[in-house]
């Protein structure tokens, strides 16, 4: 890495250069478990089982890769300060760490490379720089072979490992010439897809599974609006509701047409109910959202406890007073037994995603 990159300001949502003793490292219980570059650079492929040999060079990234539920190609990568906000995330797709390092290919005229995978690979390596007391990618580390299996030719179900292909392999000053040229800086190159582009994408990934439905085309575009607050669900909700319940502002305008019991939990006919409904501001739903308040069947406000009753005031929800908003349809009152028992927070509830 060059003096220029060592002293830049990263950008916190940059991969992080990993450390092979705390990264690999077990802790007690746990078992085996943008581009912003310089040069273009190729990838490490193993198009083929077999052995390949690599000499690792430099410092490693990790990062966090959604393989599901988004389609093959898209490329997401999310971050861990985006945990509460990922929607994929929330909805129990976790993502995948994944490693990359460049390596000179062994197999291919020693050209610099990025061997990027999972880490049951990098453990590999791990555990021979433990064993023998080197950093696996320094100047006294050796070539590595890694073996790659396909089980039954299923390349999908690949497996990796790597040992030691011999004694140290010191880069030669050629070799270290070519890295200094053609390395890039991985930070960047792995950076968090911005949050709002995940979200796009799970909204992309949501149409995608209604279109995909058996349902007749009308259901189909009306469930699309309802998702997004819009159509026959909002049309549905104004029977029922016609002010927010916390400001008692009534411009539809400014309102948010929210779901009480969120559509990843809830049937086709639940998400075109308009019982299953609210009109809120933007602020009082996004309380609702993450289970922050709830409400009782008499219309009694409930402050989840580890809602932060300093900012509380400053979104409109007082909570040194006792508030009612009023009586709820019989319907409204079977969405909101469904809330307080699933989604209002106590303080070891996980934030759940609409």
């Amino acid at each position: 890495m060059s003096e220029n990159e060592k002293t830049k300001e990263a950008n916190p949502l940059d991969a992080q250069y990993g450390n092979w003793m705390t990264d690999f490292t077990k802790k007690e219980g746990e078992g085996n478990g943008g581009s912003g570059s310089k040069n273009r650079i190729e990838w490490l492929k193993f198009d083929k089982p077999g052995k390949y040999k690599v000499r690792l060079v430099g410092k490693y990234v990790q990062y966090l890769k959604h393989y599901k539920p988004f389609g093959k190609g898209v490329r997401i990568i999310t971050h861990p300060s985006y945990k509460k906000d990922d929607p994929a995330w929330q909805a129990g797709f976790y993502p995948n760490t994944s490693f990359v390092i460049h390596v000179i290919d062994r197999n291919d005229g020693n050209k610099l490379k990025l061997l990027d995978k999972g880490k049951k690979l990098f453990e590999c390596f791990f555990d021979y720089g433990t064993a023998n007391g080197i950093d696996p990618a320094g100047k006294d580390a050796p070539n590595f072979e890694i073996k790659v299996e396909w089980p039954n030719g299923n390349k999908k179900r690949a497996k990796y490992s790597a040992v030691s292909a011999g004694g140290p392999a010191p880069l030669t000053d050629e070799e270290k010439e070519m890295v200094k040229s053609n390395h890039v800086d991985l930070g960047p190159i792995y950076r968090a897809t911005p949050l709002e582009k995940i979200k796009e994408a799970w909204e992309a990934h949501v149409a995608e599974g209604i279109a995909g439905s058996s349902l007749a085309a009308t259901e189909k575009e009306a469930l699309v609006r309802a998702r997004r607050g819009q159509g026959r669900y909002r049309q549905e909700l104004l029977r029922v509701e016609h002010e927010c319940r916390i400001s008692h502002v009534r411009n539809p305008e400014y309102l948010i047409a929210s779901h009480i019991k969120p559509w990843r939990h809830s049937d086709n006919g639940e998400r075109l109910d308009g019982e299953n409904g609210l009109l809120l501001l933007p602020n009082v739903e996004l309380l609702l959202a993450r289970g922050l308040i709830s409400f009782e069947d008499n219309g009694d406000l409930i402050l989840s406890p580890v809602a932060d009753r300093l900012d509380l005031p400053k979104m409109g929800v007082d909570p040194g007073r006792l508030l009612n908003v009023g009586s709820f349809t019989s319907g409204q009152k079977n969405y909101l037994a469904f809330h307080r028992r699933d989604l209002l927070r106590a303080r070891d509830r996980p934030l759940q995603q609409q």
